[in-house]
């Protein structure tokens, strides 16, 4: 019922998981500009970029990513230099300090 008098009244009304997600997707752009790449943000990034960026920047290597999103190692490979070329970064233990 709060839900529903809520945006009855105008409100918005998100689920935590959503919350989350956007919260922590502003403050990975907030990173970003104060790591000096004011002129990329997250929308620079397709949706499974920013996926194998997640993945990478815990450790996983490509064929566990590939694995994980049921992709090949060589579409791993192709992403990832994308996101290199994004970032302008050449190690992936770059990508630790930006997430």
């Amino acid at each position: 019922m709060d839900c529903i008098k809520y945006i009855d009244s105008g409100g918005l009304w998100l689920r935590r998981s959503v919350m989350e997600k956007f919260i922590t997707e502003h403050l990975s752009v907030n990173k970003f500009s104060n790591e000096g790449y004011e002129d990329l943000s997250l929308s620079s990034f397709t949706r499974r970029e920013l996926q194998i960026i997640r993945l990478a920047a815990k450790g996983e290597k490509n064929r566990e990513i590939g694995e994980k999103l049921y992709i090949s190692e060589k579409t791993v490979k192709h992403y990832m230099s994308r996101v290199f070329k994004k970032l302008k970064i050449q190690k992936r233990t770059q990508l630790k300090g930006l997430l």
